[in-house]
């Protein structure tokens, strides 16, 4: 009698440092697919859903969630179609932790350059905000190269590197 209840004892501690184990395990896992996981996948997980953005510049605004690239995304603000660098992006309020990885290889390559080309190619009138403290810039985007972007109104022709873009919105849409 004493053998079986030694037996069911250690039967008892193993099981529980069995579950231990698994939780422990569980909790590594998830920890390790959060630090894997990009902006741009939690951002495409909330697709169509209003999200509060703190950009340079700009501010808090509201962003409806559109399309979302691997360093930008799309959406409306205002009524207006936005394109907005993720590189600017300084916090978004209650970002929830689900994701949704871009499953075209295709798509995952598509920088902010692609979307910049698209608007070129259509000739867009645009307000762009940059980095800097100054005010927006309003003009036709027409051309958009490797890390850069030319804009003209009727008094000046304006290169812009990528890396200073904020946000574009577009004056039409």
């Amino acid at each position: 009698m004493r053998w079986d209840a030694l037996f069911a004892d250690l039967q008892a501690q193993w099981e529980d440092q069995r579950h231990q184990d698994l939780e422990a395990e569980t909790v590594e896992a998830v920890e390790i697919e959060r630090a894997r996981m990009p902006l741009a996948d939690r951002l495409r997980a909330h697709t169509g859903s209003s999200l509060q953005l703190e950009l340079p510049s700009a501010g808090r605004i509201e962003c409806e969630i559109g399309e979302v690239g691997s360093d930008w995304l799309s959406g409306q603000h205002r009524g207006r179609s936005i394109l907005i660098s993720l590189d600017a992006v300084l916090a978004v309020h209650s970002l929830g932790w689900k994701a949704k990885p871009e499953a075209s290889v295709a798509r995952r390559r598509l920088s902010i350059t692609s979307p910049l080309r698209a608007l070129a190619q259509h000739r867009e009138e645009v307000t762009v905000t940059t980095a800097s403290a100054g005010p927006p810039v309003e003009g036709v985007l027409y051309a958009a190269g490797q890390d850069h972007f030319d804009l003209a109104d009727q008094q000046r022709r304006l290169t812009i590197p990528v890396s200073a873009l904020v946000m574009l919105r577009s004056r039409r849409y």
